[in-house]
């Protein structure tokens, strides 16, 4: 049976945050729940992948990416059993590290959700660090991660570029 994921990445171009606060886009999803904005600067493509939905962007000065998930899991009655859920996902997914990410409560789009940091060895020699937020609404699980490649390595999502607190606030479910 072919289970459907919506992904959806956006690459940041490094442009100044004040250049992006005016003008933005929204990308909405009826059938998987949410609704997200982001800068009008970013390109968003959508590609059918087998299996999952993938709207995809590139930039040639893209340092740092977004993507927003619905797994094929079940929501949970608590984040501890959300966590649980989660990364028996990732594990059997073949995402062992998920497993190290020490979790923290957090929101998304008022609703409660676990954030996390993974600091990944090195893609191409370079430094890669990824922040997660996972949160459940209705039956569906959403993760989002936040991706960071060079030599700045945050130690919490908090520390990612401003840019990416400001998308996470317009987050949206439906």
């Amino acid at each position: 049976m072919r289970r459907a994921v919506l992904t959806a990445i956006v690459a940041l171009l490094l442009l100044p945050a004040g250049a992006l606060a005016n003008s933005w886009h929204t990308f909405s999803s009826k059938q998987y729940g949410f609704t997200v904005r982001y800068p009008s600067s970013w390109t968003i493509t959508a590609e059918y992948q087998p299996g999952s939905w993938q709207l995809t962007s590139t930039g040639h000065s893209a340092r740092f990416s977004l993507t927003i998930a619905v797994l094929p899991i079940k929501a949970g009655r608590s984040l501890a059993d959300l966590k649980r859920r989660f990364i028996g996902y990732e594990r059997a997914s073949g995402n062992v590290e998920v497993a190290s990410v020490r979790w923290s409560s957090s929101w998304l789009g008022g609703k409660p959700a676990l954030e996390g940091i993974l600091r990944l060895s090195t893609e191409g020699g370079a430094p890669v660090t990824n922040g997660f937020y996972v949160a459940a609404s209705r039956s569906r699980v959403y993760q989002m991660t936040l991706v960071s490649i060079g030599k700045t390595r945050p130690a919490s999502v908090a520390q990612f570029p401003p840019i990416y607190g400001k998308i996470v606030a317009t987050w949206r479910f439906r």
